[in-house]
Parts: structure tokens; sequence; C-alpha cells
């Protein structure tokens, strides 16, 4: 892969990854709900998602799971379901009072990473669309194999790194946001969210 290639894979991955997402929102609303050490756990499982989809493609699951309308319609069922219930859990953490919040935010991190985990694998847009992207910048002369390797590790690494940035400003945020009612109408705000990228799952034909 040459050097022009892998820039221009490289600023796209991380042009991919700025867009507002699942993945974005998820890691801003760990970090204010949750804190910071359960915000990394929300990243580890953000990534290992990541991670499996990149492999499945590679491994030509991606492409089987993009002929099956069967298979990909239980994954876009599924992925709605949970994002509406992602979206009911913002919609009742804007509701609980101070006490309910302390015991909330003693989430085990195995929640919070299986949280991230099932918040990247519920849109089945993206597989198709790094179905679609790798093979864009791959050159046939070279081993195919060290191509997706390379590939497949800048793209977690650019991901990772703009979870991180997200967080960071959330982090920020939470020294300015110390009222209450103002957690409240963010939550609200991340569940509209939530439920929006489900509706949009269910409408889009994929």
């Amino acid at each position: 892969m040459s050097t022009e290639t892998f820039t221009a894979y490289a600023i796209t991955c991380l042009l991919i990854s700025l867009a507002p997402g699942a993945g974005v929102i998820s890691s801003i609303s760990t970090r204010l709900n949750k804190g910071f050490t359960c915000s990394l756990w929300n990243l580890a499982g953000l990534e290992c998602a990541l991670s499996l989809q990149i492999i499945a493609v590679i491994c030509g699951l991606g492409a089987v799971l993009a002929s099956s309308e069967v298979a990909i319609s239980v994954v876009k069922w599924g992925g709605a379901a949970y994002l509406l219930y992602l979206a009911f859990s913002q919609f009742r953490s804007a509701s609980t009072t101070g006490l309910e919040k302390q015991i909330n935010h003693s989430s085990s991190g195995f929640d919070i990473f299986a949280k991230g985990l099932l918040t990247n694998l519920s849109n089945p847009k993206a597989m198709i669309f790094i179905l679609a992207l790798l093979p864009q910048f791959i050159d046939l002369r070279e081993s195919i194999v060290s191509q997706y390797t390379i590939m497949g590790i800048t793209m977690i690494g650019i991901d990772a790194a703009v979870m991180i940035f997200y967080t960071f400003i959330a982090s920020k945020a939470t020294n300015l946001i110390s009222n209450e009612i103002a957690m409240k109408r963010i939550n609200q705000a991340f569940g509209t969210c939530f439920a929006a990228m489900a509706t949009m799952i269910c409408l889009v034909k994929i």
C-alpha cells in the first residue's frame, strides 16, 4: 500500500469516526453519567465490536450478511430494538433522583463493556459500509492479508482516538454542568438521538 493510498484511507476513517453516531453518543453519555473509568470500558466495547466487524468482513462473513435478506433483517430489527432500549435508559436516567443516580453510577465494567459492544454491533450498515470501503484501498499486487491487517488496525486506532477526544470534551462539560436540571435535559437529548437512530435504521432500506 502506497503512502498516498494509506493517507487517503486514514483521512476517510477519521471523517467517518468524527461523524456523530451511536458510538459518539454512547461515549459522551457514559462519561457524563458514569465517569471516566466507565467511559474506558465503553470505549473497549465499541472498539471490540469494530474489530469483530472488520474480521467478519475480511473472513467473508460481511458478504454473506449483505447477501442474506433474512440475516440483514434480523440484525437490522435487533439493532433498532437495542437502540430504543438505550433511548429508554437515557430517559429513565433523566427522571431518576440523586440517590438513584448514585446507585446507577456503580454499574460494573462488564455491563458498560457489553453496552459499548452491542451499541456498535447493533448497526448493520456499519459492516456493509466496511465491506464496501476496505476493498477500495487494496493493492492486488501486494499481500492482501497484510493490507487488511494494517487497514483494520488503522481504523480501530483512529476510531478509538476520536472516541477519546469526544470523551475528553464530555469531561470538560462535566465540570461545567453541575445543575441536575441541565443533566436531565442532556439525558433527554441523548435519548432522543438514540430513538432517532433506531427510527432511521427501521426506515432506511439496507
